[in-house]
């Protein structure tokens, strides 16, 4: 088993003033076609070449891994040089190079994603449009491509959706690319995808927060007031010729899985953290559902875990006969160097992964003490 180790370095970039001279305006540029990047000196799009990075510490701002092969693919962004870094690593080796520089990288974020044909890595351009470079899996790591989330008839045209970086990739087994995100305007949750490199990207609307109906689902007053939206932190995993996404509905502070069958999308609220599923007002309903993490086991059984905001734990259900079964993995209570029971809050940045004997393993951290944590079933509850 790898081990990799996670640099966190964080810069603040800035313009400076020195002895009463200011430095050079950045200029604007216009939306770089694909393949191409923004040169902030000249104010112009050029084309994109992949630079050896060769530093001895390697940036670890916003960092995503995928496998490839017997290599791990990594995505990370040098806050110094406002680029991202693309890499694969092995225990013995590493290859880092630049490909993108922005303009800007306040609040960017990756997502990340590989197949056994493809390794994926997505951003979201200033201009509110996503762009996903690919490579084959085990080709050199200079041999990215990178292309725009939009169709070409839109060139001269407004863009369907407007981007935010609440957002998630995958690919299927045939290649095709696939996005979950939180449109920045609406505030609904939508889904892009794209069969292969010819064809064109179809744009769909997986919750627009208002379609659901039934006990579970909060007011539309509260969702009108809130209006924070549906589809923040999603994650989404394809399996076969099935599509899920699990995401926090910020509205009404709850955990939401969508599945697409046959070309339609099905909605459940999965927790709406316990406290009154009726009250309109924040304080008076449970937060649930950030983080939130899915994955499979080997029987084609869907998990997910999260963070349980409201009571700062982890949680992890699993669906059987439609039901969802919770169960707590973390309770964030543990006692401290007196022997007295402390709570911490826990649940952060949760990762799910079933292993070979099909039990879930959860990573996450703990925010109080700032320290890493993982967790996992001894056996299955209920037997099988």
């Amino acid at each position: 088993m790898y081990r990799f180790f996670f640099l966190a370095l964080v810069g603040l970039l800035g313009f400076t003033l020195q002895m009463g001279c200011k430095e050079p305006k950045l200029q604007e540029c216009p939306m770089c076609p694909a393949g191409t990047t923004c040169n902030v000196d000249r104010g112009l799009c050029e084309e994109s070449v992949l630079a050896s990075f060769d530093e001895d510490v390697i940036p670890g701002r916003a960092v995503r891994i995928a496998l490839d092969g017997e290599r791990v693919a990594v995505a990370s962004i040098d806050p110094q040089s406002n680029s991202l870094l693309v890499g694969v690593v092995t225990p013995s080796t590493r290859e880092f190079h630049v490909l993108q520089r922005f303009a800007r990288i306040e609040g960017k974020r990756l997502a990340m994603a590989s197949s056994d044909a493809l390794v994926a890595v997505a951003w979201l351009e200033e201009t509110g449009i996503y762009q996903v470079a690919m490579r084959r899996r085990g080709a050199a790591n200079h041999s990215w491509r990178a292309a725009l989330v939009r169709n070409p008839t839109e060139a001269e045209a407004p863009p369907l959706y407007e981007g935010s970086e609440e957002f998630a990739l995958s690919i299927d087994e045939q290649g095709g690319i696939h996005l979950a995100f939180q449109d920045r305007r609406l505030r609904t949750l939508r889904y892009m995808n794209r069969t292969d490199e010819s064809a064109d990207w179809v744009v769909e609307t997986i919750d627009d927060g208002f379609a659901q109906v039934g006990p579970a689902v909060c007011s539309r007053e509260r969702r009108q007031s809130v209006r924070l939206g549906v589809g923040v932190e999603p994650d989404i995993k394809v399996r076969g010729n099935e599509m899920y996404v699990a995401y926090h509905d910020a509205d009404c502070g709850d955990l939401r899985l969508a599945r697409r069958v046959e070309n339609q999308w099905i909605v459940s609220v999965v927790d709406t953290g316990g406290i009154d599923i009726d009250a309109m007002r924040l304080h008076e309903r449970g937060v649930a559902g950030r983080f939130p993490s899915l994955a499979f086991d080997s029987k084609g059984r869907i998990g997910l875990a999260y963070q349980d905001v409201s009571r700062g734990r982890v949680l992890f259900t699993s669906a059987r006969d439609g039901i969802f079964n919770m169960q707590e993995v973390d309770p964030g209570i543990e006692r401290d160097e007196s022997s007295q029971l402390q709570k911490q809050l826990v649940g952060a940045f949760t990762r799910l992964a079933f292993d070979e004997f099909d039990i879930p393993r959860v990573v996450y951290m703990n925010a109080t003490s700032t320290h890493l944590r993982s967790a996992h079933r001894l056996q299955d509850s209920n037997g099988q």
